[in-house]
């Protein structure tokens, strides 16, 4: 078919004398069908089921066997649904059909059954990745045909992504995810019947035997496909054949050049189908291929199969396995954890990500898996503050990369805000640290940080806690908040604060003394505590000191910290009551 077709009723629904050409046509179809792939969840899944069918031996849907279903109406729909809220796929695809060229069609007529009844073998196909393809998640891209399609010659075809946007997509490569092609289907004839070549119960007219046929067949073997090529793909090799005659198909063979035999790996449906994907490959080894061509005969006992000759060998090198993601970290975001890694601009492949949380698992699990040019992921982990690691790979039909790993500990703390540090409790055991004639114990408590360079200073001077009773070995407090805490770099997510305590007993006689703080550094696959430079600091009493205490940013906020003399023990809380 070439320039413009008018379409025309010629069956009494007197419809208009709308024009468009073979292009034009597939175009806005794909377009609708595009438009509702995004909106409806259900029609996905009424393309997905119907061909996983495989009613002509490959993923095709003709559009004549879906139009009159009904899937639920989606926003864009609503005013053309029915009482049950549900539309039928040829009013869903009309009303997502573009008005340009739509304009002089009768009043009431559905552009879907016009092009029904001059296109009846049309078709929409998922003729890659249909058995992966989960419909309730993933919007594929959605392609057609033009009228040039050529498969020697043409590199690309057009399409609309899942935002409806025009786009050019690789005709060589197989793209990573389904695609939904819009055409007329090979597998039928004008009138969409099944061809009796891809109907598996089609009755083949009996013949006798042919002339030279030693086998009885009654089917003379086609001639064998001449000119076998093959080429390395990202994923695969390609293999493409000629071939003169008539045939049902070919069958595909292969063998490993280290050694056995000749394994037949697929079988090709359709004389003008010429080329096959392999996959199933292993990283960097050396493969034979040749193709036969076979054709179907039935004789009174049963269908018959002939098989030509093999091509010509080719001989070929798998393509190597993906090369490792170049970076790999871990980040904070909130509560959240946030994983960023460099896609590298490699598309062809998907990204792993796998964690494991060492005190509660024995090997990773599998987080998510990305495709295309996504390089970050933010989600709440069900862990906190203990560690968990990360590896990052790519995989591909040939194989995965080496891992990249990273490890964090996410907080109980909200990084975005500040985290107020309380002091609830402290109690102790030892009362040689307070003899009675001092009286009621008193507490003196500062708060001293570090720098990721390694500088100690002090975040809280000096915050008192006096209990209300002697023979008190536990004191509750209320709203004595000794700092706020918060996070603002990456260098920060392991930051740490210590508290160093002392019972005071002695007024106006200060004590002196100094003291470094710790602070957490991640290196490689390890959290190190490190300790800062000393910082001179002074009590305006003089006591017993009850020593140091320090906590991680990442740790439970609501936790008893232990000092190291005279059993004495702070809570610390983000609530003051």
């Amino acid at each position: 078919m070439s320039g413009r077709k008018e379409v025309v009723g010629n069956d009494g629904y007197g419809l208009s004398a709308m024009t468009m050409d073979y292009d034009e046509v597939m175009g806005n179809l794909a377009l609708s069908v595009s438009r509702a792939m995004r909106g409806n969840t259900e029609f996905r899944q009424l393309i997905h089921e119907n061909a996983l069918e495989q009613f002509d031996g490959d993923y095709d849907v003709l559009l004549k066997h879906v139009a009159d279903d009904t899937v639920l109406a989606d926003d864009e729909t609503v005013v053309t649904r029915s009482a049950d809220g549900t539309i039928a796929v040829k009013d869903l695809l009309s009303v997502y059909f573009p008005e340009e060229g739509t304009e002089t069609r009768s009043s009431g007529t559905n552009i879907i059954e016009e092009l029904q009844r001059l296109y009846p073998n049309l078709q929409i196909s998922v003729p890659v990745h249909a058995e992966d393809w989960n419909p309730e998640e993933y919007v594929p891209v959605v392609a057609f045909l033009p009228e040039d399609y050529c498969d020697a010659t043409v590199t690309e075809i057009p399409g609309y992504d899942a935002a409806g946007n025009f786009v050019w997509i690789d005709a060589i490569n197989i793209p990573e995810n389904p695609v939904i092609v819009v055409g007329l289907c090979e597998r039928t004839d004008a009138n969409g019947e099944l061809l009796d070549g891809y109907n598996p119960e089609a009755v083949y007219p009996y013949q006798d035997n042919v002339a030279g046929d030693t086998r009885g067949w009654g089917v003379t073997a086609p001639a064998a496909p001449t000119n076998l090529a093959a080429n390395r793909v990202t994923t695969g090799v390609a293999l493409s054949w000629e071939h003169s005659g008539t045939a049902n198909g070919f069958y595909i063979y292969r063998k490993a050049a280290k050694g056995g035999a000749y394994q037949k790996i697929g079988t090709v449906t359709g004389s003008n189908n010429k080329t096959y994907f392999d996959y199933n490959l292993i990283s960097n080894e050396y493969y034979y291929y040749y193709v036969s061509a076979y054709s179907v005969g039935g004789t009174l006992t049963g269908q018959q199969i002939s098989e030509s000759g093999q091509s010509n060998v080719v001989f070929v090198q798998a393509p190597a396995a993906p090369a490792a993601l170049s970076s790999f970290t871990t980040h904070y975001s909130g509560k959240n954890v946030e994983l960023h890694w460099n896609n590298d601009g490699d598309n062809s492949s998907r990204v792993v990500i796998e964690y494991m949380v060492p005190e509660h698992q024995s090997g990773y699990q599998r987080l998510i898996t990305r495709s295309g040019g996504v390089n970050n992921y933010i989600y709440s982990p069900a862990y906190r503050g203990t560690k968990i690691m990360y590896r990052a790979y790519r995989e591909n039909s040939i194989g995965n990369s080496d891992a990249v790993y990273d490890f964090i500990y996410p907080p109980y703390r909200n990084a975005d805000a500040s985290s107020p540090v309380y002091v609830k409790q402290i109690k102790f055991t030892d009362w040689s640290l307070e003899r009675w004639p001092a009286g009621k114990p008193e507490f003196y408590l500062k708060v001293v940080g570090a720098t990721d360079d390694g500088k100690t200073y002090e975040i809280q001077n000096q915050v008192e806690f006096n209990f209300d009773s002697k023979s008190n070995i536990s004191q509750v407090f209320k709203d004595k908040k000794v700092v706020d805490w918060r996070c603002f770099s990456d260098q920060d997510w392991y930051s740490m604060i210590t508290f160093c305590l002392e019972e005071y007993d002695l007024p106006n006689a200060a004590i002196s003394f100094k003291i470094s703080a710790d602070i957490g550094v991640k290196i490689a696959d390890a959290l190190e505590v490190r300790t800062g430079a000393e910082l001179g600091v002074q009590f305006s009493n003089k006591g017993e000191m009850c020593g140091n205490a320090s906590i991680y940013y990442f740790d439970n906020p609501e936790q008893w910290v232990v000092f190291p003399n005279y059993g004495v023990q702070m809570l610390i809380s983000e609530h003051g009551n």
